[in-house]
């Protein structure tokens, strides 16, 4: 990307210099009259939970790009993130409930619009809607988010939301500070994997070469392979299966189906096999465990159906699906019909009595590597075509 738009890259460089010395009418009015609502509303920016990169790296830019406060959804955040605010010289952003007075602050949304990914305070809020007044996302904007006033919207179909918040930079005739520049770089590499994820566009990729410019990056690729992907992979590693089957972990549903995906990205699956058994364990509780209610109760119209886990080799670009049960077998064989089964480990025993050991594991064929783009769109055919 970086030789592919050099050129592009250093004439639109010169070009910000000269246009933030000196703005155009487009930039102030966008400033002006588009900006200032977010500026004059004086935002909390604050991302989804199951925190990633990409949620980290926005909130810090729109703060930066916007005013008001970066914070994250959640304590806890993944050794990728830690490198990348390491490499970019930036602490991570306050807990959204610590930030001072913000129960009574405004509210952005960052890299999500789903009520249920929202910080657990804002989730649980009522009057969450009120407190809203923007988001900034790339993803679909779900049927649930609803408000009764205006909002300031950014959504765009690029593979990571820190590329939108780098085009707002732009947009706006500001200058990107190295730092800045640097965390949204990381959030690129991480939410595309490093650009060969299917969800990549032309933007990414440009915005990869302008932001390694203003970040100073000459080797990108060593950026994403050895520092970021080697940090997420030793930390994944270390979690257990518990948390490797929560940490990235979203819930769907198709009719009356209701399913998660996990997804665990890293740059050697063997780590994460050989706890197998103990993942296929633990995906079979976190079925059950979604129909735990905040009372005490239990729903069981709230357990999962299925629950799938799709590990990501991010160098080879291939993925595996960990089945736990004989509904994720019907999955794997009708979503992935070019799969191949295999054991999961070599000691594994299966999970269900209608299924054999050595299918619990399906290996996808090359460039399967995407929640978004593949396993979900993938499996909701699979049951949409079975229900109807």
């Amino acid at each position: 990307a970086q030789e592919q738009y050099e050129e592009y890259t250093t004439l639109l460089l010169e070009k910000l210099k000269r246009h933030a010395e000196t703005p155009k009418a487009e930039a102030f009015i966008e400033s002006t009259f588009v900006s200032r609502f977010v500026t004059d509303n004086d935002c909390v920016f604050v991302g989804h939970v199951n925190t990633d990169l990409d949620s980290i790296a926005g909130a810090i830019g729109a703060a930066a790009l916007f005013g008001g406060v970066a914070a994250r959804a959640e304590e806890d955040y993944n050794g990728e993130i830690v490198a990348g605010l390491k490499f970019a010289g930036l602490d991570p952003p306050e807990v959204f409930d610590k930030v001072p007075g913000v129960k009574n602050r405004h509210v952005f949304l960052i890299d999500h619009n789903e009520v249920k990914q929202m910080t657990p305070s804002l989730r649980k809020d009522p009057k969450r809607m009120e407190r809203i007044v923007g988001l900034i996302d790339h993803h679909a904007v779900a049927e649930s988010f609803v408000s009764s006033k205006p909002l300031y919207i950014e959504v765009q179909p690029w593979g990571s939301m820190s590329t939108i918040i780098a085009h707002l930079f732009i947009r706006n005739n500001k200058q990107i500070p190295k730092s800045i520049a640097r965390i949204l770089l990381c959030a690129i590499l991480s939410d595309t994997l490093n650009l060969r994820s299917g969800t990549t566009t032309k933007t990414d990729k440009f915005c990869v070469a302008l932001l390694a410019k203003l970040g100073e990056v000459d080797d990108v690729d060593g950026l994403a392979n050895q520092t970021l992907f080697q940090a997420k992979t030793a930390w994944i590693v270390g979690l257990g299966a518990y948390e490797m089957v929560r940490g990235d972990q979203k819930d769907f549903s198709v009719g009356k189906v209701r399913f998660s995906i996990s997804v665990l990205e890293v740059t050697d699956i063997g780590p994460v096999l050989a706890v197998a058994e103990d993942i296929l364990i633990q995906l079979h509780v976190l079925k059950t465990e979604k129909g735990k209610l905040e009372d005490g109760g239990h729903d069981v119209d709230k357990e999962l159906h299925a629950a799938c886990l799709f590990v990501i080799d991010v160098l080879k670009q291939q993925s595996v699906m960990l089945v736990c049960g004989s509904r994720e077998l019907w999955i794997a064989k009708n979503a992935f019909p070019a799969a191949t089964p295999e054991k999961a480990s070599p000691k594994v025993r299966s999970p269900s009595q209608y299924m054999k050991a050595d299918e619990t594991l399906f290996r996808l064929p090359p460039g399967l590597v995407s929640r978004k783009l593949e396993f979900l769109p993938m499996t909701s055919k699979a049951l949409n075509d079975a229900i109807t």
